[in-house]
């Protein structure tokens, strides 16, 4: 495929770059940001969209199999985040640390938007 402005890294390439494990048919943009490369791993058939933000920094990022992550998605992992198998993440989608906002990522073959929210707001959005 012929791609102008960016391209995607493969596998091996993230793997020398020392991400901590990757599986099989991962591409990552070459324009995300990747902070903390050794408590990043990715499963196999991955692809994270451009602009996107993946900071793992002393928390783990772990992204399971057949995950999309689209354009500038940011996932803060301070406190860790899992991401299961077949987990989809929408454009523009925020995960912070939960003293900020929580979620839970365990639906599979499902799409997540996801804003910061306060817990009151939290709490009265699942009252409902």
């Amino acid at each position: 495929m012929k791609t102008y402005g960016g391209r995607y890294l493969e596998a091996e390439e993230l793997a020398a770059l020392g991400c901590r494990d990757v599986g099989r048919d991962v591409r990552v943009h070459s324009t995300c940001l990747l902070v903390g490369l050794e408590n990043l791993s990715f499963g196999s058939h991955i692809r994270v969209d451009a602009f996107s933000s993946l900071i793992a920094g002393d928390g783990q990022i772990r992204v399971g199999n057949h995950n999309h992550i689209a354009a500038y998605a940011f996932l803060s992992g301070a406190e860790g985040i899992e991401l299961g198998d077949f987990v989809g993440i929408s454009a523009g989608a925020r995960k912070v640390p939960s003293r900020l906002a929580g979620m839970l990522w365990s639906a599979p073959g499902r799409s997540c938007c996801l804003v910061a929210t306060s817990p009151r707001a939290r709490r009265s959005a699942h009252s409902r």
